[in-house]
């Protein structure tokens, strides 16, 4: 194991964590009662014989604790837009997300190279939001699919997906 100490000018402050030492970076939470403008440095030593295994190349400093989180005032999306499925190329299954600046009838289709239907995915109409929609495609083959979105007569975007198989 190791042993994560906080050090202040150089001199141990405290003992922030002990932790598994066959890991390549380690991760600790910080103490909340630290003083904002001082300078601080990490120190990692063995915990059975101290021997030293590093010292942060450069120190630290706290300038300030936020102890909430700020929603945002608007959560509805400023634009209409399709993104791109992730991932891509993809082997069974890959995620279609998309943002609704207002309501809208909304169909999300998934074309063959030739432009065949094979899939809808959604045909519902849906509030302004962020949604996302999963294709499962473990029963078509593999090669080059296009997913369509169409809000209305508001907006339609197709892109380009590669299932590998």
């Amino acid at each position: 194991n190791v042993r994560v100490d906080l050090l202040q000018n150089h001199s141990k402050l405290m003992a922030i964590d002990t932790l598994p030492g066959d890991q390549q970076a380690y991760a600790w939470e910080m103490p909340t009662d630290m003083e904002t403008g001082e300078n601080y440095s990490i120190q990692i030593t063995s915990e059975s014989n101290a021997d030293l295994y590093g010292v942060s190349s450069s120190e630290f400093t706290i300038s300030a604790f936020h102890t909430g989180i700020e929603e945002p005032e608007n959560l509805e999306p400023a634009d209409y837009s399709l993104a791109q499925n992730f991932p891509n190329p993809f082997y069974e299954t890959t995620r279609i997300s998309y943002s609704l600046q207002n309501s809208s009838k909304v169909t999300l289709k998934v074309y063959n190279l030739i432009g065949e239907e094979i899939y809808t995915l959604i045909n519902e109409f849906q509030e302004a939001g962020t949604y996302s929609a999963i294709f499962d495609a473990h029963h078509h083959p593999g090669g080059i699919y296009f997913y369509k979105l169409q809000l209305g007569d508001q907006f339609v975007e197709a892109k380009k997906m590669i299932l590998a198989k």
